[in-house]
């Protein structure tokens, strides 16, 4: 999930980037016709994801049958605020996603400067999110959301007994482009899109079924 207000924007950053490439080695797997993976990047309408998580849930349902999707290999990725709304869409919709990757979220207003002014919702997100495999990426040297956000959460999933949960907390990472100096190492997505093995986990994770009683 993307936060950018232009298509254009969207195309020059982040995974698309990658995979709109000019060279396919810079593509996981092969490149782009080997890619496994269908991916769908939705703009946010406003600066929160929350009131368009039912619209979320619609698109995917209507896309599945259409690009052949698989249910059961469905998963959540976000950066910045798309990182804040993996966390709320996966604790909202439990048996949805098979795995998420949080990167640089929060779950307070950021522009904050006193938590306490903004109701953190930590303890849904730890309840929802506690047994599903979780892959969180945050860069220390981040300015615009600071490590400390991704820190909290993968503390309290970890105290909760959290199922699966990797935390790849990055020494540096790039800065924001187009953006003053408080994008400072926030553009960590530009090294997380680039690993590998993420989209090798991603793979191993299936929903699993539920058994009637």
């Amino acid at each position: 999930m993307g936060a950018v207000k232009k298509i254009g924007r969207l195309r020059e950053t982040s995974l698309p980037a990658i995979l709109l490439s000019a060279s396919d080695e810079d593509v996981p797997f092969g490149g782009r016709e080997a890619f496994p993976f269908i991916v769908v990047m939705p703009l946010a309408k406003q600066r929160d994801w929350k009131p368009q998580f039912d619209s979320l849930i619609n698109l995917l349902d209507k896309l599945m049958p259409v690009v052949g999707g698989d249910p059961s290999a469905t998963y959540c990725c976000g950066n910045s605020m798309g990182g804040k709304g993996t966390w709320e869409l996966a604790s909202k919709n439990p048996g949805r996603f098979a795995a998420i990757v949080p990167i640089c979220g929060y779950l307070v207003d950021h522009k904050k400067l006193d938590k306490a002014d903004s109701p953190s919702s930590l303890k849904e997100v730890v309840d929802g999110c506690k047994d599903l495999p979780c892959w969180v990426f945050h860069s220390i040297t981040d300015r615009l959301v600071e490590v400390d956000h991704s820190d909290e959460v993968v503390a309290a999933l970890r105290e909760a007994g959290g199922s699966e949960l990797h935390y790849t907390r990055y020494e540096s990472a790039p800065n924001l482009p187009n953006f003053p100096e408080k994008g400072f190492g926030h553009a960590c997505y530009e090294l997380s899109f680039r690993e590998d093995e993420l989209y090798c986990w991603l793979l191993s994770k299936r929903i699993k079924e539920k058994v009637s009683e």
